[in-house]
C-alpha cells in the first residue's frame, strides 16, 4: 500500500494544506487563468497545490498521467502528459533546453487543445535549473502564445528567474505547513484507510528530518509513513549520522591536521549520499541500479541497506545490486 494524492484526485476544496488564498481560484476558468509561478521550500506541498488547482478548473482526467519519450538530435527526452497539459521536469532538460525548445515546444504550443477547445498547459519544474538564455528565449514563446497555451512554473528558489519573464506569471509563494497540519492530514489518513498507528509512531514520521532543517519537508515525511506501512518500521537514514559526526567535531573544536583530513573524508561521504533516492525516481529512469555497496561493508550491512531501499526503488522497474560476485 502507498499513500499518494494522486490515487485521491483532489481538488483545491479537497487539500488538507490549504487556505482562503487558493480557495478563491475556484472563481477562475482556464481561460482566464493568469501564467502561475510557485514559488516555495522542496517538499511544501506545491506540486499537490499545482495538481488540485487544475483537477478543480479542469477534471480529475488532469490525474491520469502518460510517460512520453522523444528523440531530438539523437538525445532523448522524457516529459509526462495528460490529455489537458505537459509536464516537464527541467532537471531532464539542463544544457540541452534550447533543442526541446525549438524542435519540440515551440511547435506545440502554436494551437490550442482542438480536441477540447481550451488552452494547452505547460507545466514546467524546476524551472530555476534552466540558463538565463534559454529562459528568455521561453519568455518569447509564452509572449507568442498567449491565446493558445497557459504556463505554470513550479521552483524552490524564483531568485534565479529573470525580472522580465516573473513579470508574464502571476507569483503563488507556498508556505511550508506547520506541524499540527501535517499531524492532522497524517490522522486523517491514517483513518480513512483504517490504519493502526500510534501516536509516538506519528511523532516519528513527521519529525523524521526536523532535526536537520528549519523546515517540514513533505516529501520526506510522507516517504517515512509509506515506508512504515509498508515495514512496520522507522525509516532511518545513515545520511544524517554524517551530518552529526561532522557537527561534533566543529562543536567541540578539535582542528589538526589528521581532522582536518576528517572532515574531508566526511564531506565526500555528504557528497556521495546527497542525492535524495526521491528525486532520482521522480526522473522516471528505465531502471535502478546499486552500486558500491559490496566495497568494505560486511554483509550484514549490506543486507540492511538492501531491506531498506527495495521498500524504497519502483517494484515496476528492474532493480540491479552491482558488483556483488555470484
Amino acid at each position: 500500500m502507498s499513500i499518494s494524492f494522486f490515487e485521491e484526485t483532489p481538488t483545491i476544496n479537497d487539500i488538507d494544506f490549504n487556505n482562503n488564498f487558493y480557495k478563491s481560484f475556484n472563481f477562475l476558468n482556464i481561460e482566464n487563468m493568469p501564467n502561475l509561478i510557485f514559488n516555495g521550500q522542496k517538499g511544501s506541498g506545491k506540486t499537490i497545490k499545482i495538481y488540485s488547482l487544475l483537477c478543480s478548473l479542469l477534471d480529475k482526467r488532469v490525474y491520469t498521467i502518460k510517460n512520453n519519450e522523444i528523440e531530438l538530435d539523437k538525445r532523448i527526452f522524457k516529459f509526462k502528459s495528460s490529455i489537458y497539459h505537459l509536464e516537464i521536469d527541467c532537471i531532464e532538460l539542463q544544457n540541452n533546453e534550447r533543442t526541446f525548445f525549438n524542435n519540440y515546444l515551440k511547435e506545440y504550443i502554436d494551437s490550442r487543445n482542438i480536441g477540447l477547445d481550451i488552452p494547452k498547459i505547460i507545466y514546467l519544474i524546476n524551472i530555476d535549473k534552466i540558463n538565463k538564455n534559454s529562459l528568455l528565449y521561453l519568455r518569447k514563446l509564452i509572449e507568442s502564445t498567449y491565446q493558445s497555451c497557459k504556463y505554470i512554473f513550479e521552483t524552490n528558489n524564483i531568485s534565479f528567474i529573470p525580472e522580465s519573464l516573473i513579470s508574464r506569471f502571476l507569483i503563488i509563494r507556498v508556505k511550508s505547513p506547520q506541524r499540527d497540519e501535517i499531524e492532522l492530514v497524517i490522522k486523517n489518513i491514517i483513518k480513512n484507510n483504517k490504519l493502526k498507528i500510534t501516536k509516538k509512531i506519528i511523532n516519528n514520521i513527521i519529525d523524521y528530518d526536523a532535526k536537520y532543517k528549519t523546515y517540514y519537508d513533505l516529501n520526506n515525511i510522507f516517504l517515512a509513513l509509506n515506508y512504515y506501512i509498508d515495514t512496520k518500521e522507522i525509516l532511518k537514514n545513515n545520511f544524517y549520522s554524517i551530518i552529526d559526526e561532522l557537527i561534533n567535531i566543529i562543536l567541540l573544536k578539535k582542528l589538526n591536521f589528521t581532522i582536518t583530513k576528517n572532515i574531508k573524508t566526511i564531506c565526500e561521504k555528504i557528497f556521495i549520499n546527497c542525492y535524495d533516492v526521491n528525486e532520482l525516481i521522480n526522473i522516471n529512469f528505465d531502471g535502478y541500479a546499486l552500486g558500491g555497496l559490496a566495497v568494505g561493508e560486511s554483509q550484514k550491512e549490506m543486507f540492511e541497506v538492501l531491506d531498506d531501499l527495495k521498500n524504497i526503488m519502483p517494484e515496476d522497474k528492474p532493480r540491479y545490486l552491482m558488483g556483488v560476485g555470484t
